[in-house]
């Protein structure tokens, strides 16, 4: 019988996409073991103008050509917590380990230290050793190393077929500007996120001013509301658009055609830069409240700049 191997998808689109091109790049190096996407069964899924959710985009699985297995959330923590068990305990290495094992990258959720360590060193791991009968993968796998050339084609292609179309004209030398807040904020998450202030928005515009001449400035974001304040900075120097009301699909479909980016913490807004192939981008380095050495989540060419931890 063949191995299975099962990827759980959670997050927003960003996390999704770097997950879906880890089970992407397991097809093709585990040519003969099956592998699907497990996530949990909800009502949030879809595409969605509510820029707060992270709902799970089933259509895009699905046309990359993955089977889907969906569980309720109950049986799906029990199932995690069972098999993380094990491996803590070293069960894995025994013959229970031929019948079920747990790939964890990084763990989540464990602690501060063992977070701070993991996520350190997420960058590449593709080498599963000797796989059981039914492997479970658990992480967000955050790293453009998984991400090949046909994924991206493929990812692109299905963007064009899945988003509604878009009224905006992108030149060359228009900007995408995206700034991130929403759920970075919240009680749980804002000791581990940094704040990324507006003066990394206006340094990386100014050093891309230097480069071309800037047209307009698109500003993406999951939360207009709470970012007035950047926005009127930004349009006291440059010429804006305000992308709004926009479903999330119609959001990353159209950052793709922009060339020149400016852009915070969001795996989103790095998914629209590394589907548009732009040569130009401009991302903070610090976006954890901790350092965790090279980001693998960005590409190599991408222009890292200097900002505070707050």
């Amino acid at each position: 019988m063949k191995s299975r191997h099962y990827i759980y998808l959670m997050g927003g689109l960003g996390n999704q996409l770097y997950i879906l091109a880890y089970a992407y790049f397991l097809t093709q190096q585990q040519q003969n073991e099956k592998i699907s996407i497990l996530m949990p069964r909800t009502k949030d899924k879809g595409d969605t103008t509510d820029k707060a959710k992270r709902n799970i985009i089933t259509e895009i699985p699905k046309q990359l050509g993955f089977s889907i297995v969906t569980l309720s959330p109950k049986k799906i923590a029990y199932l995690f917590a069972v098999l993380i068990r094990m491996s803590k305990i070293g069960l894995q290495k025994t013959f229970l380990g031929r019948f079920a094992r747990i790939y964890l990258e990084p763990r989540i959720n464990f602690g501060e230290e063992e977070r701070k360590e993991l996520l350190k060193n997420q960058g590449f791991h593709p080498d599963l050793g000797k796989t059981a009968l039914f492997n479970f993968h658990l992480g967000y796998y955050a790293s453009h190393k998984y991400i090949t050339d046909t994924f991206k084609e493929k990812t692109q292609q299905i963007l064009k077929q899945l988003s509604p179309k878009t009224n905006f004209i992108i030149s060359k030398n228009d900007v995408a500007v995206h700034i991130r807040r929403g759920d970075f904020f919240i009680e749980e998450n804002k000791h581990i996120f940094n704040r990324i202030e507006t003066s990394f928005y206006i340094e990386g515009l100014e050093l891309l001013s230097k480069k071309l001449c800037i047209e307009k400035i698109y500003i993406f974001s999951d939360d207009f509301e709470n970012i007035q304040e950047e926005i009127q900075t930004i349009a006291n120097k440059f010429s804006i658009v305000l992308v709004e009301r926009q479903t999330v699909l119609q959001d990353l479909s159209l950052m793709t055609y922009f060339d020149n980016f400016v852009i915070g913490n969001s795996t989103f807004a790095y998914w629209g830069a590394i589907l548009s192939n732009a040569q130009n981008v401009y991302v903070p380095k610090n976006t954890f409240k901790y350092n965790i050495g090279r980001d693998f989540r960005i590409l190599d060419h991408w222009i890292v700049l200097e900002n505070e931890i707050i």
